[in-house]
């Protein structure tokens, strides 16, 4: 009896001990996992302002958007791979953040409106003083530094 308690003790702690290496800890992501998560949503949030503005004013050119769709793209190509070898509590405290500070932004950007008189006009109707008044305001966001780094990828290895 006591070599059989031995024998399923042994066999119980090899299992153990199988199924941790063949569960292998994941990687903390890296900054750049970090920031590509928290950039994916800000490019999904500008993609869809830019889509609608686009259906609004069929006129406008397509590039810029094309160019945000580039940005998502690539930020998503880095990411999406790494996924499965990460922990996820870091990458979905960015998207968190990122989610946070465009409600944030766009809040802010409703006070700038509101103070440089541009509420219901069209960026075809504003007054250059009154844009200028607004992109100023709006330049103050404490986001804006996290979100500018999110248009420029120089930091993503490929």
């Amino acid at each position: 009896m006591k070599t059989l308690t031995t024998t399923m003790a042994a066999l119980v702690f090899l299992l153990a001990t199988a199924l941790g290496y063949a569960q292998a800890a994941k990687a903390l992501p890296s900054e750049i996992d970090l920031r590509a998560a928290y950039c994916i949503p800000y490019a999904q949030y500008i993609v869809s302002l830019m889509d609608s503005a686009y259906r609004e004013y069929e006129w406008l050119p397509a590039e810029p958007l094309e160019e945000v769709r580039a940005v998502l793209r690539r930020l998503q190509l880095y990411l999406l791979p790494r996924l499965p070898h990460l922990e996820m509590l870091g990458v979905l405290t960015a998207q968190t953040r990122a989610k946070e500070d465009i409600a944030s932004l766009k809040a802010y950007a409703e006070r700038c409106r509101a103070k440089c008189n541009l509420q219901d006009k069209l960026y075809s109707e504003r007054k250059p003083s009154q844009q200028s008044c607004f992109e100023k305001c709006q330049g103050t966001h404490p986001a804006n530094a996290q979100m500018k780094a999110c248009s420029d990828l120089g930091w993503l290895p490929y």
